[in-house]
């Protein structure tokens, strides 16, 4: 691969075995756990005091909120380990189609919140 293209890698070789190499229970706790949803958590309780000051832990959204970061830290790492397990070619191709369904996604989401 020339040097171009490596520029548009999402995940090269290297940071792939960088990712497998700390094992998957490590990088599930660390990663996804420590580092998505704890620090989600933080946030979002720092958001609630703003908004609700000391009322944000009886609240639904600050529960299912918080709940949902770290499940979907632990999902996102699960996800980001089997990723790094396929060959270079597949993991572009997932890679960049997450990419653009996000996007797309994200451009569909602003496009209709327009109309309103």
């Amino acid at each position: 691969m020339n040097g171009h293209a490596k520029r548009f890698l999402w995940m090269s070789d290297e940071s792939a075995q960088k990712l497998l190499s700390n094992g998957f229970w490590r990088n599930t706790l660390y990663l996804g756990l420590a580092r998505f949803g704890v620090f989600g958590v933080v946030v979002l309780t720092a958001v609630g005091f703003i908004w609700n000051g000391a009322q944000t832990f009886d609240m639904a959204w600050w529960r299912q909120g918080s709940v949902g970061f770290l499940v979907g830290g632990f999902i996102w790492a699960a996800v980001l380990w089997l990723i790094a397990k396929l060959p270079l070619r597949v993991r572009e191709v997932i890679c960049w189609t997450l990419a653009a369904v996000t996007a797309l996604f994200v451009g569909i989401g602003l496009v209709l919140s327009l109309n309103y």
